[in-house]
């Protein structure tokens, strides 16, 4: 994925040909909301990353495993003008009129966690490409903002703002990077937010190909096409229940993050691991330990029991105070949790890496995509909905 992000000067280039009508309708509408924000400016370039669904692979991919999702049609969409003025000061606007313009100084950026601001994701993707750039005195910017990825339904519409903005902020400074450049840079920038993600979002917003799947590996990170049954139909739903990742990181994706952190480490140690406290991922591990997916989850059920861990009881099992536990294994917003689920979000990882690996062997195995493969497939899914 040496790849520079493709820059195209068609609408036709990126949209199909049912729904290049109607996306014409929506830049022209972009451009008119762009104009009366900024005084009568007219966007020099747009910039695109569009959002995601995760066919398998849920949960995994920040305890190094791969995962395969694949890009949607829906995106975010970024207008952007130079601004003629000099300085460093950012604005950013939303065609959502509940989402308010800001201004940011782009050379000292100070971003309050504590408040789930719509911005923040911006801002983050705006600190992160700046600093990977070494932009000390950036260029003032407008920017406006279109979305059409349903906020908080788990199709990555924050993780493509933060990679849109990102995007943008380079065209805006002519710098041109590789797909994986982006995506490494991008899976850093929600570090910013106060969110600890394992990369998938990023990687499939920049490294997504037409008509097929990724299965994306980390550490290195990289992507390979994979091809689904011919005449596949994933229908994706939006049930209007929200779950906005930023605003209950401490209680829900962070503790799940560190959870499968400790478990990681438990394994290791209680397995016999010398440098334990290296394998800080259930991937480094289980490499550690040499150990195959059914022989890590017999390690599961001879060493883990299947309730809740408190902070003591893993004090005893490590050997280590409480307060090195939380300093050397936590993150920052969940220094408070002291309790812990660590048999379930172990077994789970194992299984679905493990799910994942027989997904893509599936795909792998049978190129002329047969009536057989689509069961096969389907059945494959099928357990992974039932996790």
């Amino acid at each position: 994925m040496s790849i520079p992000v493709p820059t195209v000067h068609s609408l036709g280039d990126v949209y199909s040909s049912d729904a290049l009508s109607a996306q014409k309708g929506r830049y022209d509408q972009i451009r008119t909301a762009f104009a009366s924000a900024f005084d009568g400016a007219v966007p020099d370039f747009y910039a695109r990353a569009p959002g995601r669904v995760n066919l398998i692979g849920e949960h995994v991919d920040y305890s190094g495993y791969g995962v395969l999702p694949m890009a949607i049609a829906q995106d975010i969409v970024v207008a952007v003008a130079i601004a003629k003025t000099p300085g460093t000061q950012c604005t950013i606007a939303n065609t959502n009129p509940k989402h308010a313009k800001f201004s940011f100084d782009g050379a000292n950026i100070v971003i309050d966690t504590k408040k789930h601001h719509w911005g923040n994701y911006a801002m983050a993707g705006y600190k992160g490409i700046t600093e990977a750039l070494g932009l000390t005195s950036p260029r003032s910017l407008y920017l406006m903002v279109d979305g059409v990825i349903p906020a908080g339904a788990g199709l990555s519409s924050s993780s493509a703002l933060v990679c849109c903005i990102a995007l943008a902020v380079a065209r805006g400074h002519d710098k041109v990077l590789t797909k994986l450049e982006f995506a490494e840079i991008c899976t850093k920038c929600e570090r910013y937010i106060g969110t600890e993600g394992g990369g998938m979002d990023q990687s499939i917003s920049f490294m997504a190909n037409q008509g097929a799947a990724m299965n994306i590996e980390f550490g290195p990170l990289r992507a390979f096409p994979v091809k689904l049954p011919d005449g596949a139909a994933f229908v994706v739903a939006d049930s209007s229940v929200v779950s906005e990742k930023q605003v209950t990181a401490a209680t829900n994706f962070n503790l799940r993050v560190v959870e499968c952190r400790l478990s990681a480490l438990l394994l290791a140690k209680l397995g016999g691991v010398q440098n334990w406290q290296e394998a800080r991922t259930i991937l480094r591990a289980q490499n550690a330990l040499n150990a195959s997916f059914d022989a890590m989850l017999a390690l599961v059920s001879k060493h883990f029991h299947p309730h809740d861990y408190s902070l003591t009881e893993l004090s005893g099992l490590f050997g280590l105070p409480e307060s090195e536990i939380v300093s050397s294994f936590m993150s920052a917003s969940t220094v408070e949790a002291r309790s812990f689920r660590l048999f379930q979000r172990v077994s789970h990882v194992l299984q679905e890496a493990s799910r994942t690996a027989q997904f893509k062997t599936v795909c792998d195995t049978a190129p002329d995509a047969t009536t057989a493969l689509a069961v096969r497939v389907a059945r494959t899914l099928a357990y992974y909905g039932r996790v």
